[in-house]
């Protein structure tokens, strides 16, 4: 017999009955007046005759407005359909135009793009020869750089092994160091403790010695001073005593030598004024002898000027000129000639040196062809080996990454590990149901959290994704990450594993669809207080509907945050998502559930660990709207396909037997991948010579091209030069001949003004005598007046002196007049010292007798002390030992930890600079392959521009000819919609005719219709007044006639029975139940606001 079981875990929503009530509440009242039938039938004739002509006539009039209607429209139809295949063709015209100018602005853009990657393409081609020779060189470099990196780091390793051995070794030998030091310690501590109190004793003793000692060196010291003093003081009142007459008399003397020395200054004054009266003298006399020999000066000048205006020295000069023109052109004249010969033969020779350099520059062009061919051949080889390279390359690195990938998805393999003891609290807890075995279970939650954690995948990271429309790949890969860890905690357990399978994709699917999104079932609410809980009946119905064998959910917050505001609790806005973030999720929430669920009666997390309807279970996982995550549980069975097609699910060991393979295929690419470098490594270098070669012959061809154009300039400039010095040797010939003519006119010219010159001569000799004698007075008066300045002079500095020892005398008279009052105080001096040496004395004495009381005991106390000392010395000495001992093992772990360290530092420099190595060596490899590439970029860029171009035109062509037809129907069309707006206008004055006819017919009508009622009623009225026929529901009062309906409600109280396949039974229970009970076992059921958990599931007995 089966019996079945309705478990409600957790609810948190409240089922309401719906009550839908009918009423209908009509009350009537109609009054009729009292008199004769006949009155009362005449005018209801004569009524009734009027309002059936309105009726007729109106009829009429609409009938007539319909018909004026029927024709506009009649002609609106006959417009439109003129003007519908009109505005078809202006449609498919403008389709036609649109689509045409999308093309060619499409065609445009695509052309300029392609044009600007061509001129990009063709910079980047610029020099691409010397690019790649420095790419190559530098992948070359690069490839030692990192081989001769990786094998700094192999001794480096070694270093640090060796390092830590010492390390460790030295580590024990200071071990064993510290505990002979310890022990000494002790020791030494307990000698040095009676040490001590000997020491407080001495130190007691000293200190009494030391304070008495500092007495008697006081007072001693006092004494000393004070006889000092005295000493001082009796010398000096005797010194004062003899040098006070010695000070009189030397200022007697300094006295008179002021007298005599001011004096000597009146003297010298007087001297001085004497001398620079004579200077004044000589400067007059000086100055009139100056006079004189300037009037001696302008009378030479004179007579200079009368000789020179005779002109003989002109006429002298230009003959001189002319002579010397008449020279300079005869050796012009030889010298052109001389350039006449020369240029004739630089002429002749370069024309021999021109065929030498033609024929040169022939061989080098044939050269730099036969270079450049070889060049080409071997950057073709080059091109197809760094081909070669690149798809190595592209094969290491797909390699690469599906390690990289496969190791990532080792190292993040998320797993969830339940704390020891854990299963068997829950299983107490599902047994006993009571707080004790609760809190049990709730003491694993810190451990349990602690030691599960989400790890982050960086590859899942980038991945973004809209978690309100997952699409089916990813609510499939979400489903088998949470099945997964679901399944460690059912192994826990002792639980048949879940399976992800399409269906129960599926039914999770529809579940969030259905259930929550499209119903706007927000389970939690926006204050996280005011959620409706699971959707029970959606639930079911769809669990029904797909033929669960059992179901159940789980269902979390996840992404969704509150945060407490002004108004309670409030939704946090949810942000972007990854497919990490929701892996995350899903983890977190199932680890939550799985240790924080004692609110919900660990509901949660018993239906993750045991959710078991008989049959295989399966589980779907989806996000709703809300950010909810949803964790859907059915049951299998042989027919209703939940666990068709399961997916696989995550496999360590499987992912290490992917990784080992893909490793292998990696090693197997990379030993490709230096077999095709080494062969381009050969095609560069081949390529490196031919091009060198290549060079070596341009620059020949260059070098000859210049040779041959400097002797090509070189004739050019010989036979310029030649026609140039034949001109010159002609204008010289003609220079020479004008110069011999003026070489006559001057000698003629110089003859006849020598005759002049003499007597001009002779007054020139006597002015030239005159100013001689004149200046001879001038050197004397010269004389005079430096003599005078000199002896001015040196009075000047006789007086400075009188001066000085004037000031000299002065002061020492000042000086002596002071030491006399200073010595008349000294014997005062005297007195005092004398007293206070005899005080000193005194204080001496009894200072003295102190001190040897106490250095007695000072004696007592350092033997004891003494003693002490040389027990604490011997234990010091033990001491020191060990310390050395410790020191020397402390230094060696010291400099053991030092070659570690400096070991360890080489290492993660060496590891570093490999890394730095194997970067350059990608950077490099990577830039060489961009610069291969290139030629056949350009190439590519062309022809794409080209197909651009074409496309461009075509483009341009096909909007031309769209545009016209457009055009064209286009003014077609206007006729013919005009025509249209017209029919449309009479037709809306007909209609609006018809409406108004319409209006009056229904007037008409409905006046009929009122008189009718009216008739109807006060025939009722006039029977329900007669007493025998009164049927309760109406009643007579007052003589008045009154008609009422009372009033009737109806309610129906409607509750969903579920009867679609089992008549009103609990989902797949096979048991009938009472509706109303099914609801108040749900209204019961009130559990937490975080989520619900409800299993149906059928079980045998």
């Amino acid at each position: 017999m089966k019996k079945a079981r309705l478990k409600a875990l957790t609810l948190a929503t409240v089922a309401t009955s719906a009550t839908i009530v009918a009423a209908n509440n009509r009350t009537v009242h109609a009054a009729t007046p009292v008199g004769s039938p006949t009155d009362t039938q005449t005018q209801t004739t004569t009524t009734k005759d009027q309002l059936e002509a309105k009726v007729a006539t109106a009829k009429t009039a609409l009938d007539q407005a319909q018909a004026q209607v029927q024709a506009a429209q009649e002609r609106l139809a006959q417009a439109q359909a003129t003007a519908q295949p009109d505005a078809q063709k202006v449609q498919a015209a403008q389709a036609d135009l649109t689509q045409a100018t999308a093309q060619q602005t499409q065609a445009q853009k695509e052309y300029d793009e392609a044009q600007a990657n061509l001129k990009q393409l063709q910079a980047e081609n610029t020099n691409l020869d010397d690019k790649i020779k420095e790419a190559q060189a530098q992948v070359t470099q690069a490839n030692q750089s990192e081989q001769a990196a990786q094998n700094e780091v192999t001794q480096a390793q070694a270093d640090v092994a060796t390092a830590q051995t010492g390390v460790e070794k030295a580590m024990q030998a200071q071990t064993d160091a510290q505990k002979q030091v310890q022990t000494a310690t002790a020791a030494e501590q307990a000698a040095q403790d009676t040490v001590t109190a000997k020491q407080q004793d001495a130190d007691q003793a000293q200190a009494a010695v030391t304070q008495s000692q500092a007495k008697v060196d006081q007072a001693t010291q006092d004494q000393t001073t004070a006889e000092t003093e005295m000493n001082e003081a009796q010398k000096q009142a005797e010194a004062a005593q003899t040098q006070a007459s010695q000070v009189q008399s030397q200022l007697q003397q300094a006295e008179a030598e002021v007298t005599t020395a001011s004096d000597n200054v009146t003297a010298k004054q007087a001297d001085v004024t004497q001398a620079e009266q004579a200077v004044t003298d000589a400067k007059q006399a000086t100055m009139d002898a100056e006079k004189v020999v300037q009037e001696k000066k302008d009378a030479l000048t004179v007579a200079q000027d009368a000789l020179n205006n005779v002109g003989s020295d002109q006429a002298q000069a230009d003959l001189d000129a002319a002579n010397q023109q008449v020279a300079a052109k005869q050796q012009a004249l030889t010298t052109a000639q001389d350039s006449v010969t020369s240029a004739q033969k630089d002429v002749d020779d370069g024309n021999k040196a021109q065929a030498l350099a033609e024929q040169a520059v022939n061989n080098a062009n044939q050269a730099v062809t036969d270079a450049t061919a070889a060049v080409t051949a071997a950057q073709q080889n080059a091109a197809q080996a760094g081909t070669a390279v690149t798809q190595a390359q592209a094969d290491v690195a797909a390699k690469q990454a599906t390690v990289d990938d496969l190791n990532q998805q080792l190292n993040n393999q998320n797993t969830i590990t339940l704390p020891d003891g854990y299963v068997a609290a829950l299983r107490e807890y599902e047994d006993s149901k009571t707080s004790d075995a609760s809190a049990t279970v709730e003491k694993f939650k810190d451990a349990g959290k602690a030691a599960n954690s989400y790890k982050h995948n960086q590859a899942d990271q980038q991945v973004s994704v809209d978690y309100k429309n997952l699409t089916e790949d990813q609510r499939k890969e979400l489903t088998i990450f949470a099945v997964d860890m679901v399944n460690q905690i059912r192994q826990a357990f002792g639980t048949a594993p879940m399976l992800a399978t399409p269906k129960a994709l599926e039914f999770s699917k529809r579940i969030t669809d259905e259930a929550y999104n499209d119903a706007n079932w927000d389970a939690f609410g926006e204050h996280m207080t005011d959620g409706k809980g699971h959707n029970v009946d959606g639930m079911i119905n769809i669990a029904n509907d797909m033929d669960a064998a059992g179901w159940s959910e789980n269902m979390g917050g996840s992404l969704q945050y509150w945060t407490m505001g002004s108004n309670g609790l409030q939704k946090l806005p949810i942000g972007p998502q990854t497919m990490d973030s929701l892996k995350e999720a899903l983890y977190d929430t199932i680890v939550q559930m799985m240790f924080d669920d004692a609110n919900s009666k660990w509901g949660h997390a018993w239906a993750f660990a045991t959710f078991d309807s008989g049959t295989q279970a399966t589980m779907g996982v989806d996000f709703d709207k809300y950010g909810y995550s949803h964790f859907n549980m059915a049951g299998a069975s042989d027919s209703n396909g939940f666990a068709d097609s399961p997916y696989a699910l995550s496999n360590t060991d499987e992912l290490k037997q992917q990784l080992q393979e893909a490793q292998t295929a990696l090693t197997t690419a990379q030993n490709n991948l230096a077999s095709k470098q080494t062969v381009a490594t050969q095609a560069q270098n081949e390529l490196a010579a031919a091009q060198d070669k290549q060079t070596a012959a341009e620059n020949s061809q260059k070098i000859a091209q210049n040779d041959l154009q400097k002797v090509q300039a070189a004739v050019a400039q010989a036979q310029a030069k030649l026609t140039a010095a034949q001109q010159t040797a002609q204008e010289a010939q003609t220079a020479l001949d004008q110069a011999q003519t003026a070489q006559k006119e001057a000698q003629t010219k110089v003859d006849a003004l020598n005759a002049d010159l003499q007597t001009k001569q002779a007054q020139l000799d006597q002015a030239q005598a005159a100013l001689d004698t004149a200046r001879k007075v001038l050197d004397e008066k010269n004389a005079t007046l430096k003599a005078a300045n000199d002896n001015l002079t040196d009075t000047q500095e006789a007086l400075a002196d009188a001066q000085s020892e004037l000031t000299d005398a002065q002061n020492k008279v000042q000086s002596l007049q002071q030491q006399l009052q200073n010595l008349a105080g000294a014997q005062d001096k005297l007195t005092q010292a004398q007293k206070n040496y005899q005080a000193a004395q005194t204080a001496v004495t009894q200072a003295q007798a102190d001190l040897n009381e106490k250095k007695k005991a000072a004696q007592t106390a350092a033997e004891a002390l003494k003693q002490a000392q040389t027990e604490a010395q011997n234990k010091q000495t033990d001491l020191q030992t060990a310390q050395q001992a410790l020191a020397a093992a402390t230094d060696q772990v010291t400099q053991a930890n030092d070659t570690l360290q400096t070991a360890q530092t080489n290492l993660a420099t060496k590891k570093a600079a490999l890394a730095q190595a194997q970067q350059d060596t990608q950077a490099a490899q990577a830039n060489l392959a961009t610069l291969q590439q290139l030629p056949t970029r350009l190439q590519q860029a062309q022809d794409l521009a080209t197909t651009k171009a074409t496309a461009l035109a075509n483009a341009q062509q096909k909007y031309t000819a769209a545009l016209a037809k457009f055009n064209q129907v286009q003014t077609l069309a206007t006729t013919h919609e005009q025509a249209v707006a017209q029919a449309q206008t009479d037709l809306a004055a007909a209609m609006e005719k018809r409406a108004q006819a319409q209006a009056e017919y229904d007037a008409a009508l409905q006046a009929l219709h009122n008189y009718h009622v009216i008739d109807e009623v006060v025939t009722a009225t006039e029977q329900t007044t007669k007493p025998d026929k009164q049927h309760g529901v109406g009643q007579s009062t007052g003589g008045k006639n009154n008609m009422s309906v009372t009033p009737v409600q109806e309610s129906a109280t409607i509750v969903q029975t579920n009867k679609q396949k089992h008549q009103a039974g609990l989902p797949h229970t096979g048991q009938q139940v009472d509706p109303l009970t099914t609801w108040g076992a749900l209204l019961v059921a009130l559990g937490s606001l975080f989520g619900l958990a409800v299993t149906g599931r059928r079980k045998e007995e």
